[in-house]
């Protein structure tokens, strides 16, 4: 736990300037698309940043989640759920997707209860 508790700690320190950075751009493109007289190349740019960016939040999240699945047995690694990435993911319907609470993102979210 000690083990996957440090890359957990290392992971996230890497993660946050490159969240930041794809907010930023994110929010960018925002401002550029509310535009009626948006630059194309200039929206083109900012997407092409996004997805350079996501793609380094990527490569960055496999890289520990490999680390991570070091730290565990063979035994162990075969009663994982099969999508499970010890907590060494972000994306697109990983917690800063599309919205927040149930339903939100990709999926069927959950149901309420109390209706």
């Amino acid at each position: 736990m000690q083990a996957l508790d440090e890359l957990h700690r290392v992971f996230y320190k890497e993660i946050w300037s490159l969240r930041n950075q794809y907010f930023t751009e994110h929010y960018e493109l925002r401002a550029l698309l509310s535009s009626p007289k948006a630059d194309a190349k200039m929206v083109l740019s900012k997407q092409n940043n996004l997805s350079t960016i996501q793609k380094k939040i990527d490569e960055v999240s496999m890289q520990y989640f490999l680390k991570a699945r070091s730290v565990f047995t063979p035994e162990q690694l075969s009663i994982l759920p099969p999508d499970c990435r010890l907590g060494f993911n972000y994306g697109q319907g990983m917690g800063w997707g599309r919205g927040i609470g149930p339903g939100k993102g990709y999926g069927k979210g959950r149901s309420n209860p109390i209706q």
